[in-house]
């Protein structure tokens, strides 16, 4: 019983090292790409084209959509969302929008 509270006590150090590990990789990736975002200024952001619609749920369990016409929306030319503006990767993989109402 010994052995094994011994082997769990020194595994417990790798992986807390694994953990910090990658917690400090996603920090370092979005303040690198934070950085980029903002050397580039206004070239850093795009344009994308977005088709919004609204789902209108009724009372009888019926759904009736009202589509709105394409427009362009400004977009971060970066990984993760950043200023407010989200990335332009997404959405131009999802441009259809929905809101429910």
């Amino acid at each position: 019983m010994a052995v094994y509270a011994t082997f769990l006590f020194f595994m417990q150090i790798p992986l807390t090292r694994m953990m910090l590990a990658v917690v400090a990789a996603v920090l370092l990736t979005y303040t690198a790409d934070l950085v980029q975002l903002r050397l580039r200024g206004w070239r850093g952001l795009g344009r994308a084209t977005v088709r919004r619609f609204y789902a209108v749920h009724h009372k009888d369990g019926k759904t009736e959509f009202f589509f709105r016409a394409p427009e362009d929306q400004p977009c971060a030319q970066s990984l993760f969302p950043q200023r407010s503006y989200s990335p332009c990767w997404y959405l131009r993989r999802h441009p259809e929008q929905e809101i429910e109402i």
